[in-house]
């Protein structure tokens, strides 16, 4: 599992297998960019109030969600791979996600 806990943070993985992404509530200007992530759910978790979050070139498979974001604003998805999961992307109070 991967924890991001600050503001301003690229996380380039570049391709590599993971657990979950969880980033922590309130962040801004957060990039996730690749990475394979398989059986966890959701494979990345955007908790409450971050803005400006980019997740982009991920593949989530085998879990329950793959994306999941709660009261995000400014969010980005571009170019990600969902399978096999019950819910591909889970969005929840989010606004200008696209």
């Amino acid at each position: 599992s991967i924890v991001v806990s600050s503001s301003n943070v690229a996380l380039l993985n570049s391709g590599y297998r993971t657990g979950n992404i969880t980033l922590s509530a309130g962040l801004d200007q957060v990039t996730i960019d690749g990475g394979i992530i398989v059986g966890a759910s959701p494979a990345i978790d955007v908790q409450s109030g971050c803005t400006n979050i980019t997740v982009k070139n991920v593949t989530a498979k085998n879990g329950s969600v793959g994306i999941h974001m709660t009261g995000v604003s400014r969010g980005i998805v571009d170019n990600c791979q969902m399978t096999s999961n019950t819910t591909g992307m889970e969005l929840e109070n989010c606004c200008d996600v696209s």
